[in-house]
């Protein structure tokens, strides 16, 4: 079984670190979108090695549902782990 706080804990982290990695627009704007695709679906894989989450990626967003909450979002990966962080933390605290 799944606990809501450890995947919570592990999304937190690498979005973190996949925003870092992806760097700023403003230093290297002609590449940045690559690199952030890259960063979130490495991410992406980390998350379904670890929690079996399920993550679909289509031209109008992306999906994630991890530990039974699911989110979507129509700016992509970064914003769907963006909004499931947010459901997360809302279904714990209601827990």
């Amino acid at each position: 079984m799944i606990h809501i706080e450890e995947a919570i804990d592990f999304v937190e982290a690498g979005l973190a670190d996949a925003e870092r990695e992806a760097g700023s627009y403003a230093d290297d704007p002609h590449n940045f979108h690559a690199r952030h695709r890259i960063a979130m679906e490495a991410l992406a894989h980390r998350v379904i090695m670890q929690f079996g989450g399920r993550i679909s990626m289509r031209w109008d967003g992306a999906r994630v549902r991890i530990a039974g909450i699911s989110s979507t979002s129509t700016g992509g990966l970064g914003g769907a782990f963006h909004n499931w962080l947010t459901a997360a933390r809302r279904k714990a605290g209601a827990a």
